[in-house]
């Protein structure tokens, strides 16, 4: 097995047969500033884009009345967000 560096912490690592190119260890800190990364340069690929936009769209499409039910069904929490959308909109609209 091959050892390697972490290229976030330094440690030293085997790395895996599975992933030849693996350059992060194991660690949890790590693991997460390596899906940060994926995340950032996944928003810059349009393929990844538009399958999210499909993917929601199915979502939507097969899930319609979810908004409706969970106001619904939140009536408190619904209302406490209309009166902060509203502050926050005069906010925004206020003439200096």
């Amino acid at each position: 097995m091959e050892k390697r560096s972490c290229v976030v912490c330094a440690a030293t690592f085997y790395v895996l047969p599975q992933c030849p190119n693996q350059i992060y260890c194991s660690a949890r800190q790590c693991q997460q500033v390596r899906k940060n990364r994926w995340q950032r340069e996944a928003r810059k690929d349009p393929d990844y884009q538009e399958n999210q936009v499909r993917a929601q769209q199915r979502w939507r499409a097969s899930h319609p009345d979810y908004w409706r039910t969970y106001r619904a069904e939140h009536a408190e929490y619904t209302q406490k967000n209309r009166e902060l959308q509203a502050s926050r909109n005069a906010k925004r609209h206020k003439k200096p």
